[in-house]
């Protein structure tokens, strides 16, 4: 899926869960609405239904506008739906859902926290990779290697653990 389809999905999600003053859905033509006092120009029902549909480029500003306008941090918008495997890049390469996912996770900690957060988690991720290797070259069944995969799952629980830790203290 394409980083506009993925930010066009959430758009959409984002915007059908937001209410009017009278309690209704928020529809593309109102949204286009409010991201005009933010632009300086108001997006029409079509433009709205392109940003969707994944049919159009965002600037930055825009992704902040919009993002304002759904009550919700940019990175947000990046976050890709639980069935999409990877973000296809203009190059052809693309990025595991999974990596990008974890590293917005982390863009609310202090960078000192994110940075090492973001470190440890990909050693984790590293160690999982070598685990599954290790798991093919010797012939041991999923069973022989549980225990591995547990304590990978462990890991990474802790590190979401002192996350939430670090935002209970305010530091």
């Amino acid at each position: 899926m394409k980083i506009e389809e993925v930010i066009g999905h959430r758009i959409q999600v984002l915007r059908e869960s937001l209410a009017s003053p009278l309690g209704e859905k928020v529809s593309q033509t109102e949204f286009g609405r409010r991201l005009g006092p933010l632009l300086g120009k108001e997006w029409s029902r079509q433009a709205v239904w392109m940003a969707e549909s994944g049919k159009r480029a965002f600037t930055a500003v825009e992704l902040v506008a919009i993002a304002h306008v759904l009550r919700t941090p940019v990175s947000s918008l990046m976050l890709p739906p639980g069935d999409v495997e990877g973000i296809d890049m203009p190059t052809g390469a693309t990025i595991d859902a999974s990596e990008f996912a974890v590293t917005n996770r982390f863009t609310d900690l202090p960078e000192h926290l994110r940075q090492r957060t973001f470190h440890l988690y990909s050693q984790v991720s590293k160690a999982a990779d070598q685990m599954k290797k290790i798991r093919e070259i010797a012939g041991w069944g999923v069973d022989d290697i549980d225990g591995g995969v547990e304590t990978v799952a462990a890991l990474i629980a802790l590190f979401d653990e002192g996350n939430r830790h670090h935002e209970d203290e305010g530091e």
